[in-house]
């Protein structure tokens, strides 16, 4: 009798064991996974910020092509004066010309 309690209580002490190791793992992957979730959150966080980067960069570009455009035409209209300024000095030049051969 007395080695069926001592077995019973060898058992329940292994069972014991086992439960605490069980707990123990089950916290384990709690923990990673929370880790897991954790981790996942912060790299959607990385792409949010990406993206909004991303964005920006291309709302920046578009800045820069109008802004470069306006400058490019800024040009055009000051280099088509001064083709009209110097068109108007030849055409002066040939009515001088013009007039002393007459």
């Amino acid at each position: 009798m007395k080695k069926l309690t001592n077995e019973a209580a060898s058992k329940q002490i292994r069972i014991e064991d086992l439960e605490k190791k069980l707990k123990a793992e089950i916290d384990g992957s709690k923990a990673k996974d929370q880790e897991a979730i954790k981790a996942r959150q912060m790299h959607e966080v990385q792409i949010k910020r990406r993206d909004e980067e991303i964005k920006q960069l291309g709302v920046d570009m578009d800045k820069l092509r109008e802004k470069h455009e306006k400058d490019l035409e800024t040009v055009r209209q000051m280099h088509k004066i001064e083709l009209d300024k110097m068109q108007a000095r030849m055409d002066e030049a040939k009515r001088i010309a013009d007039e002393e051969i007459a």
